[in-house]
């Protein structure tokens, strides 16, 4: 019998040979990588991402002074004990930082500027370098440069990190990456800033 002018023989011998099974360890293997990868996206996207712990005291931070207002001279934080405090972890080379500097100035300057003290940490490696960013993005606080066990000591893993600390000098909240201002001015009134 014919199928299309050929014999079932020809038919078959003209069909494209099957692709021979893959070897089970190599499925297995695919199948591993493909569930590292989902783990360490997941990670990335959802999991912890460093800064202290809420509740906990704030850590020391001594540092160096890198804006125009108070250049190279010594800061510590400590010395603001007994006021709401916000720490912003920076960088010169980190973009989020950048876009997000314009909205922090905000804040900082509103409504709040006397009752909460802001001071941004680089972790740049050059005073110069952070003092450029600090005039660059025009930031209105305290751009101070820590050494690298400061930013270990608070755990911070993700720039930016921005940290709200209450009067008593206890961790209240932290904030990893983005950051909208609304989320910032109830956190802020959460730790008892008051407007002027």
């Amino acid at each position: 019998m014919k199928e299309n002018g050929l014999s079932s023989a020809e038919a078959s011998s003209t069909t494209s040979p099957q692709r021979p099974a893959e070897p089970s360890w190599r499925k297995g293997l695919r199948w591993a990588a493909f569930g590292v990868l989902g783990l360490w996206v997941a990670h990335n996207l959802f999991g912890p991402k460093g800064g202290p712990k809420a509740e906990q005291s704030m850590p020391a931070l001594t540092a160096v002074r890198a804006d125009a207002a108070g250049a190279s001279q010594p800061f510590d934080l400590t010395a603001w004990r007994g006021q709401p405090v916000v720490v912003e972890f920076m960088a010169s080379w980190c973009g989020v930082c950048e876009r997000a500097a314009p909205m922090l100035a905000h804040a900082s300057r509103a409504e709040r500027e006397r009752e909460v003290r802001w001071v941004a940490v680089s972790v740049d490696e050059q005073l110069a370098t952070a003092a450029q960013a600090a005039k660059a993005w025009n930031i209105p606080y305290p751009v101070v440069l820590a050494d690298p066990g400061v930013a270990a000591r608070w755990q911070v893993t993700h720039l930016p990190t921005l940290v709200v600390i209450d009067d008593a000098g206890v961790v209240r909240h932290v904030n990893v990456g983005a950051l909208r201002e609304a989320t910032l001015e109830s956190q802020l009134a959460s730790v008892g800033a008051r407007r002027r």
